[in-house]
């Protein structure tokens, strides 16, 4: 079974204009990805930076097996709901 991290929304609370994305593997490793807001998001395409991103966090600090044992193509799926829901709560306010 291909490790999948959990992926938490971050917020800043005295910047709406400022989201990010914290990833947890059940290994213990972990990694945060932040990303602009705006109405204008580009969802899709900032989901798959933020990926990339978070992959080459992982070669960067030697993770190579987490690397290529996670299924990235959820990731970005999971990185969109976090994105898209930062966008709308952007527009509520």
């Amino acid at each position: 079974m291909r490790p999948m991290p959990t992926l938490h929304r971050l917020e800043d609370p005295t910047n709406r204009l400022r989201a990010g994305i914290l990833f947890t593997w059940d290994d213990g490793t972990s990694k945060q990805a932040s990303f602009a807001v705006a109405s204008d998001t580009d969802v899709q395409g900032t989901s798959k930076a933020i990926a990339v991103q978070m992959l080459q966090t992982l070669m960067d600090s030697g993770r190579a097996d987490l690397a290529n044992a996670t299924n990235w193509v959820s990731v970005v799926a999971g990185c969109a709901k976090h994105v898209r829901d930062a966008v709308s709560r952007l527009e509520i306010h």
